[in-house]
């Protein structure tokens, strides 16, 4: 299948998403003192101002919100970055797009890379919390490669039809945005899944939710319950299946909608 092939043929270029995703973090803070300790130091500065605030406004020991809070936020990152980036994955491309014939999956494998680089600043942070503030559950731990991969599949297959939708439909990146917005509201981030009572329930409808809990988890010493993963397996057959009925009749086309 067209997909596969692409993506067989990413893979064997590896050398060229692993250079392109690092150079992507290196231009950003370019001329920069600290260069990517930036990285590093916002994510403090985030968490040191936001923990004591909500742990005042939810009645939360400091101690206990700030284990949840960090982990929480610099793994919603992840996923809200991902997201956000997936409608201009070709525009911010379109120059290799249009001059160089390479398999689509390179910008993909690159996007993942990219983001996998600045989540593993941001471990240097969560590790250190958890093993001041809070413990470390090694069984829940060993799922956490599973889980991260898991997200990843995810981010990676529904990239394609994201990406490709947003080259066509400029409106797709605004869009994206302002889900993202919505749903750091309505998932619980800053606020705990218990909050809402008997509608816990509900939070399991929520693919941010459920993206979120393969992340942090490991973290806070509990795998994540077995709804997350079904919903999320489902998802990725989901995407699997859209990109095989239309990798074929979109891709070609991308390079004219450039």
């Amino acid at each position: 299948m067209e997909i596969w092939n692409d993506l067989i043929k990413g893979i064997a270029r590896h050398y060229l998403w692993l250079y392109m995703g690092w150079r992507d973090v290196y231009r950003r803070y370019i001329r920069s003192f600290l260069g990517p300790s930036w990285l590093i130091i916002n994510s403090l500065v985030m968490v040191g101002v936001m923990g004591p605030l909500y742990s005042f406004l939810f009645h939360i020991p400091m101690q206990n919100y700030l284990v949840y809070m960090v982990t929480s936020m610099l793994s919603w990152q992840l996923i809200a970055q991902l997201f956000a980036e997936m409608p201009n994955i070709y525009i911010t491309n379109s120059s290799y797009i249009t001059d160089v014939n390479l398999p689509f999956s390179v910008y993909h494998l690159q996007m993942l890379w990219r983001n996998m680089i600045i989540y593993g600043n941001n471990l240097l942070i969560i590790v250190p919390v958890i093993a001041l503030f809070g413990h470390f559950d090694w069984q829940a731990m060993l799922m956490f490669p599973i889980n991260l991969a898991l997200v990843f599949i995810n981010a990676f297959l529904f990239s394609y039809l994201i990406g490709a939708l947003g080259t066509r439909f400029r409106d797709i990146t605004p869009i994206a945005n302002s889900i993202i917005q919505i749903a750091f509201f309505t998932t619980p981030i800053l606020w705990k899944k218990d909050m809402i009572g008997q509608y816990v329930s509900l939070n399991y409808v929520n693919p941010f939710f459920n993206m979120l809990e393969m992340l942090r988890g490991p973290f806070l010493g509990y795998v994540p319950d077995m709804p997350s993963y079904i919903l999320l397996i489902v998802l990725a057959m989901i995407g699997y299946g859209l990109n095989v009925l239309t990798y074929r009749n979109i891709q070609p086309r991308v390079a004219y909608w450039l």
